[in-house]
């Protein structure tokens, strides 16, 4: 009965968040549109807990979002009885006690497993869950809902950081692709990490872009501490695919006399000759061996797992088989599953979706795409981020679903530079620029 009032009650609390806050600085129907969303949102998390519940009972695994929320919930247990164990895992040091070693044995989905000089982010899900389920009476619908609320604002960063390089005709279509993509609805939705990542990604955006259009101020920065961990330590390989693009923006803004294609394909470039020397400085070795040890785990995994969407990945255990299969690693990861592909109805949603962001595209190229020169580096960011976590996802997962999951930052990223490259109408050339220095909220 407590996890229902304290649903309500969260559920409440944000809709008049999204209704009366001045932070969003929006007018009244665009709030109520947003309500309507997180209205969605909220329903799609009891979708997500009935498919995993009684329609996807894989026998052989048990969905991340519910070890993370099991693992979160013994951790909680653990504070009346032991809290020097308690502080132990929650801190991340070892202490030779009893309970804390039995707890650890326990846990079924803390350890990573195959890391390769990245951290353990499943152990971070897990950390930000145990708050939750100190409160929650076991209801894995209340840490949903507070997931869900944490990607919603993430979108909204998101959508606020280019919502002023879009035309203004195309808000509306701007906020339908952000909020109610069935891939960000449908994968952020419950306790994952992608839910967790929505936040961080969407602010790093946010700061950027109130950076480039100079409306920044000293205070804003100290959410770069929230933001640079909270991106190593819950999807770190998110954070080496924003790395090429963000230097790129850093040059492209402190150097603009250059040419920005060739900026553009020197930096890309560069970031690959660093990539192929990786040994000298990470962990885990060069991009490629990475690239190849965790397509060789997950295939393992998919074999025990007994995963039905299981897809052949091309190995590319040298630069030009990297290139050569960049073009299947690109479609894998932003335009598949295909119609023809879907086995089940769960996949539909996610076809349906890849077939209208084709269309997307192809009307895109077709109405003659112009760089707007106010947001060519925030454009070349965004298009150097998508490629690259292409390459990284269309290279390691062999797993149709949890291509579909991984993809979540990059697709919408994808989103937002279509509708930034929509050529401008004529009526509304006049205003490009002084919309592009206005505020939109601080």
């Amino acid at each position: 009965m407590w996890g229902i009032a304290l649903y309500a009650l969260i559920f409440c609390a944000f809709v008049a968040f999204l209704l009366r806050s001045p932070w969003l600085n929006s007018p009244l129907g665009e709030r109520r549109w947003l309500v309507s969303a997180f209205v969605i949102k909220a329903i799609v998390g009891g979708v997500f807990f009935w498919v995993y519940t009684s329609y996807y009972t894989q026998p052989t695994a048990l969905p991340d979002a519910f070890r993370y929320v099991h693992d979160a919930q013994l951790i909680a247990d653990l504070l009346p009885e032991n809290p020097n164990a308690f502080c132990a895992i929650m801190l991340g040091y070892s202490i030779d006690d009893p309970a804390y070693h039995r707890l650890t044995e326990q846990m079924i989905g803390w350890h990573g497993g195959y890391l390769y000089g990245l951290t353990n982010d499943c152990s971070t899900i897990i950390r930000l869950n145990v708050p939750i389920a100190l409160i929650a009476a076991r209801s894995f619908m209340v840490h949903a809902l507070l997931f869900s609320v944490l990607s919603f604002i993430g979108c909204l960063l998101l959508y606020k950081a280019f919502r002023p390089f879009v035309l203004a005709r195309l808000h509306w279509l701007a906020l339908a692709l952000i909020f109610l993509s069935p891939t960000q609805l449908f994968w952020t939705c419950s306790p994952t990490k992608e839910a967790a990542l929505m936040p961080v990604f969407g602010g790093l955006f946010y700061m950027l872009s109130q950076w480039h259009r100079q409306l920044l101020k000293p205070r804003d920065l100290w959410w770069i501490l929230i933001i640079l961990p909270g991106l190593i330590f819950i999807k770190q390989y998110v954070l080496y695919a924003l790395l090429p693009g963000l230097g790129y923006y850093a040059l492209q803004r402190f150097w603009p006399r250059f040419r920005p294609i060739y900026l553009w394909c020197s930096v890309l470039l560069l970031c690959g000759i660093l990539a192929d020397h990786a040994h000298y400085f990470f962990l885990g070795g060069d991009f490629l061996y990475v690239l190849q040890k965790k397509l060789t785990d997950f295939n393992n995994l998919a074999a025990i797992q007994q995963a039905g969407s299981l897809v052949y990945v091309a190995p590319t255990p040298t630069w030009f088989d990297f290139i050569l299969h960049y073009p299947a690693a690109f479609a894998q990861s932003y335009l598949r599953p295909w119609l023809w592909e879907c086995k089940t109805w769960i996949y539909w949603p996610f076809a349906i979706e890849n077939a209208l962001l084709i269309v997307l595209v192809l009307v895109t190229i077709w109405r003659r795409p112009r760089v707007k020169p106010a947001a060519l580096p925030f454009m070349g960011m965004m298009a150097a981020t998508i490629l690259v976590m292409a390459g990284i996802l269309g290279n390691t997962v062999p797993i149709l679903g949890a291509v579909i999951r991984y993809r979540t930052p990059g697709l919408l990223l994808l989103y937002a530079l279509c509708l930034m490259l929509m050529p401008t109408g004529a009526e509304e050339k006049t205003s490009e620029n002084q919309r592009l220095s206005k505020p939109l909220g601080n």
